[in-house]
């Protein structure tokens, strides 16, 4: 009897699923960041500046542990 030996170990790895890393929280708080804006600008019917709303959310998200006025510069 022979043993198995799997032709892709590394497609398999990529595939499966590991423990959680508490990742949840801010992937909600970044889709809340980019979806309110935007839900904003389609209910005001001015969906044309949604890549601006993208930008600020974008900043929202990278720049989050930097004081207000670095920011604002």
């Amino acid at each position: 009897m022979s043993a198995q030996v799997d032709p892709h170990p590394s497609f398999r790895r990529f595939l499966r699923l590991g423990p959680s890393r508490a990742d949840h929280l801010p992937a909600l708080r970044i889709t809340a960041g980019l979806a309110v804006p935007l839900a904003c600008l389609l209910l005001a019917g001015r969906i044309d500046w949604a890549l601006y709303a993208g930008f600020g959310a974008f900043t929202g998200i990278y720049s989050r542990g930097e004081p207000t006025r670095l920011r604002a510069q």
